[in-house]
């Protein structure tokens, strides 16, 4: 009984009320708007936009969008490169109160096409680049009649939206609303999209925040997954939602580490996260404003922690499936930490080991790692036979 009550209980007693107000991250970019509407909020090469600035492009784009009468459960897809127009785009389409859903445009034609059949949506934002393969890939869509093509890019390029607001849309987004949807590899079968609520999201940013003791308004961190990973999720709103820079890392820059190493230094880069084969390749040290350096989508290595551990910046482990809202556990090391895991679970979150029949291992057994709270994702999109099977009731959770 004793250990049960650890396993169920005090292992898992992870509730924090950290959104008593209901807020979305679309609440919260728009306080950093507000309270620090000076501070650098996006750095690109050589370009850099302010809160006040980028939040004006974004309300221009989203009063554009809202007018192409996207209803509530609509999808938006995006396919666009890396650029400001990616970040202004996501955030035009969250500010409409509807989910955006990443397409990377390198992805095989009939990727594309499935995303685009099974999100039924209405509209695909596009940048220049991708403009005219778009137009063709369309044309062979099953509801390519109700799709358009709109060139994000374009429209800020051609002054095409001077006559947009730019004052905040007056639109409730609930935390039950949808935020994003990001598509499985669909290295088992079809890719699957997983439907995120703004709960988890909202949740997944707060609690990192504190997790991580970012510094507001001091930090300067680096996005760097692909947008189409859901670590990019993490890596775009830490900063925005705490009045600091988001570094857009540019396509293979870092293959030259020099002039990788020298960006990060240019920009006073304080957060980076990445997989841990990469850190292997990449000497951090050299990066004399880091704080952090935070490592997922793969085990661990122990190499890493042997280089890394004990240095002026901490080393985090974070675990996830796109299922659990990016992270659902994390591991701060500390100057005297040895042991390799994935840590604790993240506030309002919950992490069982079972065996087969779904019962408790006891400690230092091996089962199945279970996953639960806030961050769980909503469904698998138009896939509730697959839903049903694996988005099970939590046999240890009372409704209390």
């Amino acid at each position: 009984s004793q250990e049960k009550n650890l396993l169920i209980d005090k292992l898992n007693d992870t509730y924090v009320d950290n959104n008593p107000d209901g807020k979305t991250v679309v609440d919260l970019f728009q306080e950093n708007v507000e309270c620090s509407p000076d501070n650098v909020a996006l750095v690109y090469k050589d370009e850099k936009y302010t809160y006040g600035q980028l939040n004006v492009m974004v309300n221009k784009l989203a009063n554009y969008l809202v007018n192409k009468k996207l209803d509530d459960g609509v999808f938006v897809p995006l396919v666009l490169d890396r650029s400001p127009y990616m970040i202004i785009s996501i955030l035009a389409v969250l500010k409409c109160g509807v989910a955006y859903v990443p397409i990377a445009p390198d992805y095989p034609v009939n990727r594309i096409k499935h995303i685009l059949e099974d999100i039924k949506t209405c509209i695909v934002l596009v940048d220049n680049n991708n403009y005219k393969d778009m137009d063709e890939i369309i044309v062979e869509c099953n509801n390519s009649s109700l799709l358009e093509v709109v060139n994000v890019q374009m429209l800020f390029e051609d002054n095409l939206l001077e006559d947009m607001g730019s004052n905040n849309l007056d639109i409730g987004i609930s935390v039950d609303d949808d935020a994003y949807v990001i598509y499985t590899s669909g290295s088992t079968g079809k890719p699957k999209g997983v439907v995120i609520k703004h709960i988890g999201l909202h949740n997944l940013i707060t609690s990192l925040t504190t997790a991580y003791d970012l510094d507001n308004g001091k930090e300067s961190m680096l996005l760097f997954a692909n947008y189409t990973f859901d670590a990019s999720i993490e890596q775009m709103f830490l900063p925005l939602t705490s009045s600091s820079k988001l570094i857009i890392s540019y396509d293979n820059f870092w293959q030259d580490e020099t002039k990788f190493i020298n960006y990060l230094n240019e920009n006073k880069v304080t957060h980076i996260g990445c997989t841990s084969s990469f850190a292997k390749q990449i000497d951090f040290e050299k990066v004399k404003s880091l704080k952090r350096l935070v490592l997922g989508g793969e085990k661990l290595d122990n190499e890493i922690i042997n280089k890394y551990n004990k240095k002026e910046f901490k080393l985090i482990n974070i675990y996830g499936p796109t299922e659990a809202t990016v992270d659902a556990t994390y591991k701060i090391y500390s100057k005297n930490t040895e042991e390799n895991n994935i840590g604790k679970p993240l506030p309002n979150n919950f992490v069982y080991i079972l065996n087969d029949n779904q019962k408790l291992i006891p400690k230092g057994g091996v089962g199945e790692l279970y996953l639960g709270g806030v961050g769980l994702a909503k469904e698998y999109l138009n896939n509730p036979e697959l839903t049903s099977e694996k988005f099970i009731s939590n046999p240890y959770q009372t409704n209390e």
